[in-house]
């Protein structure tokens, strides 16, 4: 859970250079460094015992369905490296939540765990992806106590972002005018009927006679395409809508055959019988988007987002490696070789439109 949130401040060692036999033995009371309480890392506010770093490694490799034994010398220690950076920005974070006096922290943490279970379709399927994932829900309920806090010491202790200025706003569209150029886009409704792929040509051949029935309907005897599209399409997605396929589709969005026959066809018009994996189709344009720059003032609010989010993200990074500063976390683990830092996502620009609403 901590390491989705801060894989975005990226995973610097707080402290560099192998430390000397001496100085392990000495700092960490068990000189066993396989022992479960031998403390890896120390400092002010901070305490890594093997056993914690042991256990938050096993989760996640848990989680990706591995063994500790796959990962080779090399890249295991450079996991319990940033793991234990992590952990120990982790504690930072928490120590300073100490002060703060969080309203309903219970209630918030047991209505997150309700939200989940009810996302993933209840209390039996809740339960089952914890096990799968090595969790149970009251390791769950503590990791959402720990991220409430967590973003409770964010909200109190890093200024928010100022509103970014016109200028700013202007320079920043202007710099990444290609991110704003909007392909053509249709919308569709259509009619599915499946062919399973080892349908024998039998079948498939009664398939088709079903979805050239469907369409006669349509395009003979004038049939509302809708009502026909709810009667035989057997696509779950659109059915019930009457084949209409929600939003708006660009380039790349569907398989091959469907996107060529959607932008070849005039909006109103039925289209053809035509063959994806999936199946037989037939369907109707309803909207027909051509390729248009995104104005300046549509782009606008994505654009402050945008903006303020990387501000705030710089601003959550200063505070944190001050924390760290003010911690002189020591690190007694062997240096890895390589030591590979936590890949950040690069900061494009904003999506040029709004994304669509949650249903």
């Amino acid at each position: 859970m901590f390491k989705k949130f801060f894989s975005c401040f990226g995973g610097a060692p707080v402290v560099s250079g192998a430390l000397a036999v001496a100085v392990i033995f000495s700092g960490c009371g068990v000189s066993d460094p396989k022992s479960p309480q031998f403390v890896v890392a120390k400092g002010k506010g901070v305490k890594i015992t093997r056993g914690e770093l042991d256990k938050i490694k096993g989760r996640l490799l848990s989680q990706r369905n591995m063994q500790s034994s796959q990962l080779g010398k090399e890249m295991s220690d450079q996991l319990d490296r940033q793991l234990t950076e992590q952990l120990a920005v982790e504690q930072l974070l928490l120590g300073q939540g100490g002060e703060l006096k969080i309203a309903n922290l219970d209630q918030q943490v047991s209505a997150r765990v309700e939200q989940l279970s009810k996302q993933v379709g209840g209390e039996a399927a809740f339960n089952e992806r914890l096990g799968k994932a090595g969790l149970t829900e009251a390791v769950m309920k503590e990791e959402f106590r720990k991220q409430i806090t967590i973003n409770e010491v964010i909200k109190v202790k890093v200024q928010p972002p100022a509103e970014p200025s016109a200028a700013d706003i202007a320079k920043f569209y202007n710099e990444n005018s290609r991110h704003f150029n909007q392909p053509a886009t249709v919308r569709a409704s259509h009619v599915l009927v499946k062919v399973e792929p080892n349908s024998t040509p039998a079948v498939k051949a009664q398939k088709r006679k079903t979805i050239d029935a469907a369409r006669d309907r349509i395009v003979k005897k004038k049939e509302d395409f809708a009502a026909v599209a709810k009667e035989v399409s057997q696509d779950p997605g659109s059915a019930a809508r009457g084949g209409d396929l929600g939003k708006p589709f660009g380039p790349s969005e569907m398989v091959p055959e469907f996107e060529k026959m959607a932008f070849a066809a005039k909006v109103g018009d039925v289209s053809p019988v035509f063959e994806t994996q999936y199946g037989f189709h037939f369907l109707k344009v309803t909207e027909n988007n051509p390729a248009r720059k995104v104005t300046l003032d549509e782009a606008k609010p994505n654009i402050v987002r945008f903006l303020k989010e990387k501000e705030h993200n710089v601003a959550t990074q200063n505070f944190i490696k001050k924390l760290q500063a003010g911690a002189n976390v020591k690190y007694f683990l062997p240096e890895p070789q390589k030591t590979a830092e936590l890949k950040k996502a690069p900061l494009g620009a904003p999506s040029a439109t709004p994304a669509a609403p949650k249903s």
